[in-house]
C-alpha cells in the first residue's frame, strides 16, 4: 500500500530480521504518514532536458542530387538525469497547492523522447 520503494520493501523489520533499517512496513501505517524529518531526501539533480543533433548536407552534394536543402536530425528529450535521489523523479513539481510543494508524491516520471527525421526542400 502507498506505492512503497524497493529499498522501503527489502530493508524494513519483519519478525527474525535483524538487520532491518527501516521500521515496519504495513499497508495501514499511520506513523509514517505524519510529517518527520526522517523523510527528508536531496533531491537536488542535473537533466540533459532537450538535445538536438542535425547534419545538412554540403551545396555541392545537394546540386549533384537537385535538392535545396537536405538535413538529417536526432533529437532527445530527458535523456540523463543525474541525481542521487532515491525516488522516480526528482523533479517532482508542486500538485495541491504551496503547502505540498517538496512532496513527492509517486507520480510517473517524466518520458524519454528519441525522434529522428528527415528534412528536404526541392
Amino acid at each position: 500500500g502507498g506505492n512503497r520503494s524497493q529499498r522501503m520493501y527489502e530493508r524494513s523489520w519483519e519478525p527474525g530480521k535483524t538487520d532491518a533499517l527501516l521500521p515496519i512496513l504495513r499497508s495501514n501505517d499511520v506513523i509514517s504518514s505524519q510529517p518527520s524529518t526522517y523523510y527528508l531526501e536531496d533531491g537536488s539533480y542535473f537533466r540533459i532536458k532537450n538535445v538536438q543533433l542535425g547534419y545538412s548536407l554540403p551545396k555541392q552534394v545537394l546540386n549533384r542530387m537537385h535538392f535545396d536543402k537536405f538535413r538529417v536530425y536526432v533529437s532527445a528529450q530527458n535523456l540523463f538525469t543525474f541525481t542521487q535521489y532515491s525516488g522516480m523523479d526528482p523533479e517532482i513539481g508542486a500538485y495541491g497547492g504551496a503547502l505540498s510543494a517538496g512532496i513527492d508524491r509517486g507520480f510517473y516520471p517524466q518520458a524519454r523522447v528519441l525522434l529522428g527525421g528527415v528534412s528536404l526542400t526541392f
